[in-house]
């Protein structure tokens, strides 16, 4: 048994407990830490240093052709040299290979912090290791009965037994069937406390993508872990090339080609997308209906470039696809009209700064008085290239910035195809709340294409500067004000309302882990602030409760320091599950809840207990 805190739950709990009363898996492994030197580390899907396997390694061409860079071995520690000075992980794929695990292609970990993490984790576990029982495995045939050779097996998770769906670490994972046509897929799933291994009696939901020149049908379904299966692929004459047109014509462009994302829906799988690369030269597909999907990216922004008509493919189709982009309605310049106003007196805000917006990492509240200095000396409508607004978009993604007029008043026109998040109004010494105009009916242009905005109204507030202290690096602090029932003051009615409907201030109520940070607070109303560390990771399982300040007595365009913001780091609590017979239940899907602030919250923080029924949590 484990530590000295535990709980015991009882299956007839079914808000927490799902499980099948069957055989699980082992106690939850940890990750072992390959040591810092090295290129890069490839760990099997439980987090173990995958020793003596051969990697090759791939990038994609000027022409978006995956062209091999070298083949290497890795050490004791499943640790790789740099294969070629300055070589980028993120620019490159892997195919690991092993005779004592199979053949997979690798993906890097999730990002941790601002660095990518050096680890990249393979989908697959030792064959004469007790957890590969809890693979899906088995036999990837034709109809004829021949081994289907170099099928790639893609999976994103597992259904647990009860039902429960757990997601792969990063999206989606691929192995490949060898030369007898074998397979064994075992999807990393989802947690930073070790690994969660896949109990037994799982389903994986998987897709099977026979090799380009086989003339194979590709295959959609789930897979039990219980044992080994056999897949049968039928004989399909469905191989396709893919042709992409605008008004121009065909797009040949590989730039533009490759953010082209095919989008199948097939049975089982309700979304299966193929990147440009994987469908260039054709594929074998179903029958099914194709989407096209064109991406650019912009800074925090991403939107579509075009819009292709969805095509059928049936069996007696066409050979060639074409897909034609939509037509683009006109670019049309959409004018927003409003008015600023100084809360506290009512009176119109002259010289304030409005800005068209997206969320950022930043907040205004980081303007120094120097920063102030110099934005106010910049014209009614600043460029953006002006050397003195540098800072602050720096601080807050805009694609729009103007000044109110001596009336309060201000006016901007955008094309109806620059979409941002919100508009939100600042000056030094006041904060408001954004108003949120991307898909509000509410903010749709009328028949001249323009948008009258509400009031923005801007309240008296100070700066409060801090900085929060985890042991874990890498993890955000989200902030909150938490305010009074009531103030003595003529606009908190205004104010709370406005607040509670968003629960969102300026544009990031962020500070990040162990740096100084800053952020806005209203004046005269004595609120508090509340803490609540959320790891950057979203399947990271660990829960800090939050802290709250005391409240805060500050003056309008004070700049206050609160120190350091200390936070304990989460200990384990270990949950229970027995049937009723007091037996342990292996297996189970076990949810934690926060309901010391939020008593409706979902369930999250997903645990499965061990062989001694036991899930494991963080708490602080």
């Amino acid at each position: 048994m484990k530590g000295p805190l535990r709980l015991r739950v009882s299956l007839a709990i079914v808000l927490l407990a799902a499980a099948f009363c069957g055989a699980g898996s082992e106690t939850s492994a940890g990750k072992s830490e390959p040591a810092s030197r090295g290129w890069c580390a490839f760990l099997d899907a439980l987090g173990r240093p995958i020793q003596q396997a051969e990697v090759s390694i791939f990038r994609l061409n000027e022409e978006y052709d995956k062209v091999l860079v070298c083949r290497m071995t890795t050490d004791d520690e499943g640790m790789l040299s740099d294969p070629q000075a300055g070589t980028s992980r993120s620019r490159c794929f892997f195919v690991v290979s092993h005779s004592g695990y199979g053949t997979a292609i690798a993906k890097m970990a999730p990002y941790e912090g601002v660095d990518r993490s050096p680890y990249s984790y393979v989908p697959v576990v030792a064959r004469d290791s007790r957890d590969y029982a809890q693979c899906a495995r088995g036999v990837i045939r034709d109809s004829d009965g021949n081994p289907v050779v170099g099928a790639r097996i893609t999976g994103r998770g597992v259904t647990a037994p009860g039902g429960i769906w757990i997601y792969g670490l990063v999206g989606s994972y691929t192995v490949l069937s060898d030369s007898d046509g074998r397979f064994a897929l075992y999807v990393p799933l989802q947690t930073t406390l070790g690994t969660f291994k896949v109990p037994a009696h799982s389903e994986y939901l998987v897709i099977i993508e026979p090799p380009g020149e086989s003339g194979l049908a590709f295959w959609s379904g789930e897979i039990s872990n219980d044992q080994p299966c056999t897949i049968v692929l039928e004989k399909a004459d469905h191989f396709r090339t893919f042709t992409f047109e605008d008004a121009n014509g065909a797009i040949t462009d590989p730039a533009m080609l490759r953010m082209i994302w095919l989008r199948l829906r097939v049975p089982h799988y309700s979304r299966w997308q193929i990147g440009y690369p994987d469908f260039k030269h054709g594929l074998t597909l179903p029958p099914a209906t194709v989407e096209a999907l064109m991406y650019r990216l912009e800074p925090s922004y991403a939107g579509r470039l075009y819009e292709f008509d969805p095509v059928e493919i049936t069996d007696d189709g066409p050979g060639r696809v074409v897909f034609k982009a939509k037509e683009k309605p006109p670019v049309k310049t959409i004018m927003y009209t409003g008015r600023v106003v100084d809360a506290a007196t009512d009176m119109p805000m002259a010289a304030a700064f409005v800005a068209y917006a997206d969320f950022s990492e930043g907040d205004v509240s980081g303007l120094t008085t120097s920063h102030w200095k110099n934005l106010h000396t910049l014209d009614q409508e600043p460029s953006l290239d002006d050397p003195g607004l540098k800072p602050f978009l720096r601080l807050l993604s805009s694609s729009c910035v103007v000044r109110t007029d001596r009336n309060g008043e201000f006016r901007f026109s955008v094309p109806n195809t620059l979409k941002r998040e919100f508009i939100l109004a600042v000056e030094q010494g006041f904060l408001s709340i954004p108003v949120y105009v991307r898909g509000k009916t509410e903010y749709a242009p009328d028949p001249n294409n323009i948008v009258k905005l509400p009031v923005i109204r801007m309240y008296p507030a100070a700066t409060v500067r801090l900085t929060p202290v985890t042991a874990e690096p890498a993890v955000r602090i989200r902030v909150t004000w938490e305010l009074p029932d009531d103030a003595d003051v003529v606009w908190f009615g205004d104010f709370a309302q406005a607040y509670r409907s968003t629960r969102q201030f300026h544009a990031s109520n962020f500070l990040q882990s162990n740096k100084p940070g800053s952020i806005h607070i209203p004046v005269h109303i004595n609120a508090r602030l509340r803490f609540q560390v959320v790891p950057s990771l979203s399947w990271d399982r660990r829960f800090w409760l939050p802290l709250v300040t005391e409240p805060i007595e500050v003056r309008q365009g004070q700049r206050a320091d609160l120190g350091r913001i200390e936070f304990k780091s989460p200990k384990a609590v270990y949950v229970q599950v027995i049937n009723s017979a007091g037996k342990p239940v292996a297996g189970a899907a076990v949810r934690h809840k926060d309901v010391s602030q939020r008593p409706h919250s979902r369930y999250d923080q997903l645990c499965i207990t061990d062989e001694e029924g036991i899930a494991e949590f963080q708490v602080a």
